[in-house]
């Protein structure tokens, strides 16, 4: 199995990062790696298949067919959220790759939020993952997550 993982400090609430990342028709505004989010359910829930219309680092671009199989929102289990994807194309179809993205939200101190953010592979097809240009693509993901939402929480009225 292969990993790519990365995690970033947003400096905003647990519950608006998770608002934005579960908000897929507002992607356009702050993700410049996965530009566009369609699902085929009128809302985002366990079982839904969501098309993912990505723009990698090099300018490639390509639409990468998920399923969602894991929404755990906030103060469902402990001060932590949870949404995990598995991508459905040809080669997961083939047998040949396997991947789970997974993006978990936890408190961290001062009303820090952390998002880590990972996609794992396995699979003969792995070879076949740009895995620099995915590491990239996360990166530019998070950081357009930590600008939105540390804007937004600004933005928010005091208690």
């Amino acid at each position: 199995m292969k990993a790519v993982e990365i995690e970033i400090s947003i400096d905003a609430p647990l519950e608006l990062v998770w608002d934005t990342l579960l908000r897929i028709e507002e992607y356009p505004l702050w993700n410049p790696f996965i530009q566009k989010v369609e699902c085929t359910a009128a809302s985002i829930v366990v079982g839904s298949i969501i098309d993912l219309h990505v723009h990698w680092p090099s300018g490639r671009k390509e639409i990468a067919r998920e399923q969602i199989c894991t929404i755990e929102r906030p103060g469902e289990k402990d001060d932590t959220a949870l949404w995990e994807y598995t991508y459905g194309g040809i080669l997961a179809r083939l047998y040949l790759l396997q991947a789970k993205r997974v993006q978990r939200l936890s408190k961290g101190q001062h009303g820090v939020t952390i998002y880590y953010s990972a996609d794992f592979f396995k699979g003969i097809g792995r070879f076949l993952v740009p895995f620099r240009e995915v590491k990239e693509g996360f990166l530019l993901q998070a950081e357009g997550l930590k600008k939105y939402c540390e804007r937004k929480s600004k933005e928010l009225p005091l208690p």
